[in-house]
């Protein structure tokens, strides 16, 4: 089966309770049409994407680029700078 490029924004809530919004950067994670239709179909169902079935490894693919892109960004939105 095809994979798709699923393209997609994020906000940080970092542990102190300070969120910071990352919607101006978009990331991607490759998925396939099946892992697509149930995140389409619980948006629909106005679910938050943590709460639909079966696409934990499609949201662990999706919070390690998240995680990854944050190592080079500061707070503010700027890029840190790496000696």
């Amino acid at each position: 089966m095809e994979d798709l490029n699923f393209n997609y924004c994020y906000k940080i809530t970092y542990e102190s309770g300070e969120t910071y919004d990352r919607r101006r950067n978009e990331l991607s994670v490759e998925i396939s049409k099946e892992d697509y239709k149930k995140i389409i179909t619980g948006v629909l169902q106005e679910r938050p994407i943590d709460q639909i079935e079966g696409i934990s490894d499609v949201i662990d693919k999706m919070t390690e680029n998240v995680e990854f892109a944050d190592r080079f960004m500061n707070k503010n939105g700027s890029l840190r700078k790496h000696h």
